[in-house]
């Protein structure tokens, strides 16, 4: 099957910023790219960079000696991208660029990384990886606020292999259109199309946003199915099982 990746869906879903709260107290270490001894490019996530561009970088690590950063030359930067576009695999890829910007010259890890990962990558990579099937899918759907105008946000993530093969807006446009289809409808349907199980999950928009800003949110995700502000589609007590043991031993 061929590789489908929907980075529109993949920024809106999949993507964290630093995390807590506020930028000034919290912020990750920030990148900058250099040429020549000077500043052509930066990244900080929630902050504009832009003021150092041109800046020698002698006086950026004497001005930016507050926050925790990485001055990289544009030639290793370039290097590493040829590296990391040499594997085969897109998520692959980011995890190489992720591993090489988080060191510093000397081989050092930074104290917090500059792009985090989302928690369900972390979970569906980690650990997890040994006791879920090697095949499988997610639906999710994110609810908007009562009130608020617009469809809900959908992500369909499809693993195989025990790597991720694809993530995009689920294609549902074989499946018939009748007022009484259900979320267990819409599950059954993604299983039959893709040809691997699939578990679905609908959770408030709001909800999703506050778990992304954190490294290990599994706890409040627990809270949230309890409350029935979120849902398992369908419930299995078999995955409920490991949602609790990630919350409250970490595994």
């Amino acid at each position: 099957m061929q590789h489908r990746f929907d980075w529109r869906v993949y920024q809106e879903f999949l993507t964290v910023g630093a995390r807590g709260v506020p930028l000034a107290e919290n912020a990750g270490p920030a990148l900058f790219v250099a040429r020549e001894g000077a500043v052509i490019s930066g990244y900080s996530s929630g902050e504009d960079t832009d003021e150092w561009l041109g800046t020698s970088t002698e006086e950026l690590r004497l001005r930016y000696a507050h926050r925790e950063h990485r001055v990289v030359e544009e030639a290793d930067l370039q290097k590493w991208i040829r590296e990391a576009l040499a594997k085969d695999h897109v998520v692959d890829q980011a995890e190489c660029l992720r591993r090489r910007l988080g060191a510093d010259p000397g081989g050092t890890q930074l104290s917090r990384p500059v792009a985090y990962h989302h928690f369900l990558l972390d979970g569906l990579q980690g650990w997890w990886s040994r006791v879920l099937p090697s095949n499988y899918g997610i639906y999710l759907r994110l609810e908007r606020p009562r009130g608020v105008e617009g469809a809900p946000r959908e992500l369909c993530l499809v693993v195989r292999g025990g790597r991720l093969e694809s993530f995009h807006s689920p294609d549902l446009s074989g499946m018939a259109r009748t007022d009484t289809r259900g979320d267990e409808d819409l599950v059954r349907y993604l299983s039959e199309k893709y040809l691997v199980p699939f578990q679905g999950a609908v959770i408030p928009e709001r909800d999703w946003e506050d778990w992304s800003k954190l490294a290990e949110p599994w706890r409040l995700v627990l809270m949230a199915l309890r409350a029935r502000r979120a849902r398992l589609v369908p419930f299995r007590w078999g995955l409920a099982g490991l949602l609790g043991a990630r919350a409250y031993f970490g595994l």
